[in-house]
């Protein structure tokens, strides 16, 4: 089956300024798939978002199990589109940047029960998040905070184990600002990992972390307050 240049309208109409968008072109092809054959069919899926982002999904299905192996991407997500889905659950300003996603996936069902778990498998995870930036408030001026980029590198995790590991997070350029626009703090670079993570015994291990080039502007005001305080006070929610 070839379906090719079509669309897919999406819309959240709980409320009125629900998520809207759109999937154009949308290419999708299926090879060889059969509910009872015990060969894998192909599928693979091409489409650009309404959100700016380019989805890919490449996967073997077979149905007897089930199960489906494959790769998925999401390139150039604008996230600052997400502005309906993200307002009602954060007490900030909606963000705004670009992020891409890509990772392996694994799954089968065929031994899954209720005691049994399903053998999900996701590897090679990689994120990428670029000229990211959010102010401390919805409305009026107040502290931001921005960096220039986040990466997620080869990522890997298990649902049957339980377990996740990362082999490292690295942010570089963030700085928070005052409402102002001055610039409270800076650092030039974080990294951290690998990282290794235990959900069933909520524990997780870092093996290192390292600052590269940092910077902390305070001031004290005639009253004796600190205006990095300010800054910080502006990230915490109404109670």
């Amino acid at each position: 089956m070839l379906i090719s240049d079509a669309a897919v309208d999406f819309e959240d109409r709980r409320k009125l300024d629900g998520l809207k968008t759109r999937f154009e072109p949308l290419n999708l092809e299926l090879h060889d798939l059969a509910t009872r054959s015990e060969n894998n069919g192909d599928f693979v899926l091409d489409a650009v978002t309404g959100l700016d982002a380019a989805l890919k999904l490449r996967a073997k299905v077979n149905l007897a199990d089930p199960s489906a192996a494959g790769e998925f991407s999401l390139t150039g997500l604008n996230i600052a589109k997400l502005e309906p889905l993200l307002k009602p659950l954060l007490p900030t300003a909606p963000p705004a940047g670009t992020a891409d996603l890509a990772l392996n996936f694994d799954v089968n069902l065929k031994d899954a029960s209720d005691t049994t778990p399903p053998k999900i498998l996701v590897n090679n995870i990689n994120a990428e998040v670029r000229d990211f930036n959010i102010q401390a408030k919805p409305k009026g001026a107040s502290a931001s905070a921005q960096f220039q980029k986040l990466n997620i590198n080869n990522g890997h995790f298990d649902l049957q184990a339980n377990k996740a590991e990362l082999a490292g997070i690295a942010l570089a350029g963030l700085q928070l600002n005052h409402g102002n626009k001055a610039k409270a703090i800076a650092l030039n670079a974080i990294e951290v990992g690998p990282i290794a993570v235990d959900l069933g015994k909520q524990h997780a291990e870092i093996q290192a972390a390292t600052l590269k080039g940092g910077q902390v502007n305070v001031k004290r005001n005639v009253t004796g307050e600190l205006d990095l305080m300010a800054a910080i006070n502006d990230w915490i929610p109404p109670g």
